[in-house]
C-alpha cells in the first residue's frame, strides 16, 4: 500500500506570484526547476514529515496543452491534485488492479533542478484529466527521494509553524463508487464520518499508510444547496465548477494530527495560493 501522502499540487498562472504569496503566508519556499518536456516549472514547500506542497505553473500558459492540469488552470487554478508515495510502483499497480480498480502502468518523468541535478521518478495516474474521478496519482522515486524533496532543517522550517500534511478532503458525486476506488488505492477500509461540514451530505475517511496519521476524506456535497450563499453552498458550487477532486487540505503545526476536515484550525488567507483552502491543525 502507499506509505504516505507525498505531496499536494497547487497550480496557477504565474509561478513567481505563487511563490510570493506562499512566502507571505509564512512558508519557506524552495526553487524546484523545470519538468521534462519543458511545459511546466515548480517550487516546493517542504515539511518535516517528508511531505510537501508543489507550486506549479505552465511556462507558456497561453499555449494550449493536453497536460492533465491545463484545463483546471483556466477554470481558476488552486488545489488541483495530490500524490501518494509508493516504494514499488509496479507491484502497487498490480495490487490495486487485484483490488478491483484498473490503473495504468507506471510512466517515467523527471525534473532538472536549478543546480543542474536531474531527478527521475515514475507515476501512475488514476485519472487522465483532473476532475474526472478526483483520485490521487501514485509516485515512486528512481533517483534518491532526498534529491526530489528538500529535507534540510532550514528548508523544512516555516515561520507559520507548519510541519506536515494531515490530510485532504475530496469532493465526489457518488460517495459509494468513490469509496471503492479510494479503498483500492490505499488498501485501507473507509469509515463513515458523521456531521463532517456544512453542505456535505455524506463523508467517509481512509487512513493513508500505516502510522502516519494522514487521511483522505471523500465527501459528497448536498447539491440542493448549490444556490445557497452561505458556507453550506460552497461544496456544491465547487463540485459543479471543477468536478471531482481536492477541496481542502489540513496541515499540521506540531505532532501528528488526525483532525478532520475543513473545520480544523485557522484558515490560510483564501486570497493567497489561487484560492486553495488550507487549514492549520
Amino acid at each position: 500500500m502507499p506509505s504516505m501522502i507525498d505531496h499536494i499540487v497547487i497550480v496557477d498562472q504565474e509561478l513567481d506570484i505563487l511563490v510570493e504569496q506562499a512566502t507571505s503566508a509564512g512558508f519557506t519556499v524552495i526553487p524546484g526547476g523545470q519538468h521534462a518536456g519543458g511545459m511546466t516549472h515548480n517550487a516546493l514547500i517542504a515539511f518535516r514529515d517528508g511531505s510537501y506542497i508543489e507550486l506549479i505553473a505552465f511556462i507558456e500558459p497561453e499555449k494550449r496543452s493536453t497536460h492533465r492540469w491545463y484545463s483546471r488552470l483556466w477554470k481558476g487554478g488552486g488545489l488541483v491534485d495530490f500524490a501518494l508515495l509508493s516504494g514499488d510502483l509496479s507491484s502497487e499497480v498490480k495490487e490495486i488492479r487485484e483490488r478491483g480498480l484498473e490503473v495504468p502502468p507506471p510512466e517515467g518523468n523527471g525534473r532538472l533542478r536549478p543546480d543542474g541535478e536531474r531527478l527521475e521518478w515514475q507515476s501512475s495516474f488514476t485519472q487522465v484529466v483532473v476532475g474526472d474521478s478526483g483520485m490521487p496519482f501514485l509516485i515512486e522515486d528512481l533517483t534518491p527521494r532526498s534529491l526530489r524533496v528538500p529535507h534540510e532543517t532550514r528548508d523544512t522550517t516555516h515561520p507559520n509553524g507548519v510541519t506536515g500534511i494531515a490530510g485532504i478532503t475530496l469532493l465526489v458525486e457518488d460517495i459509494d463508487a468513490s469509496a471503492a476506488k479510494v479503498a483500492a488505492i490505499t488498501g485501507n477500509e473507509l469509515n463513515d464520518v458523521e456531521r463532517f461540514a456544512p453542505g456535505i451530505a455524506a463523508a467517509k475517511r481512509s487512513i493513508v499508510g500505516s502510522g502516519t496519521g494522514q487521511w483522505i476524506v471523500i465527501a459528497q456535497p448536498d447539491m440542493s444547496r448549490v444556490d445557497d450563499l452561505d458556507d453550506g453552498g460552497l461544496p456544491a458550487k465547487y463540485l459543479e465548477k471543477y468536478g471531482h477532486g481536492p477541496f481542502s487540505a489540513v496541515l499540521t503545526t506540531g505532532s501528528k494530527s488526525e483532525s478532520l476536515g475543513p473545520a480544523s484550525g485557522d484558515e490560510i488567507d483564501a486570497e493567497l495560493l489561487a484560492g486553495s483552502r488550507l487549514r492549520l491543525a
